[in-house]
């Protein structure tokens, strides 16, 4: 069924990409969520920090970096440990990234590989993918 308007002047045509699809200046940008995902980035890197911490940091007011992790945590993308005090990255983020995993034949090239290098070492072995440098 083709969309119609609200004039029932005829069909409208489908939407699709932004006419500034490749414009990735500030005006393009929900400040918010890139304020949230550098906390979400920085604590991945910095594993167990507590609010105070991670506020000094990322030169960020505890509060809005408190309001960031419990809006993260309720996503299950970040865990607070209440016995230390700190933060650290959920199990659904690597739900989340292993689905990048999924999306590429490359894991599936790379399992035979790897299973003969852990039956001729006697180790693990893990794929990894360098990604921006």
């Amino acid at each position: 069924m083709i969309p119609q308007d609200d004039k029932n002047q005829g069909p409208r045509k489908p939407r699709g990409r932004p006419r500034d699809w490749h414009d990735k200046t500030a005006q393009n940008t929900i400040k918010s969520l890139d304020r949230a995902m550098e906390v979400f980035e920085f604590l991945s890197d910095t594993q167990g920090k507590a609010l105070t911490t991670l506020a000094s940091d990322l030169n960020q007011s505890p509060s809005t970096v408190y309001r960031i992790l419990v809006t993260l945590e309720t996503r299950g993308l970040v865990e607070f440990d209440q016995v230390d005090q700190v933060w650290h990255i959920g199990a659904r983020a690597f739900v989340i990234g292993s689905r990048f995993l999924r999306r590429t034949s490359l894991v599936e090239r790379a399992r035979p590989h790897l299973r003969a290098l852990m039956e001729k070492t006697g180790e693990t072995a893990n794929l990894g993918i360098r990604q921006h440098g």
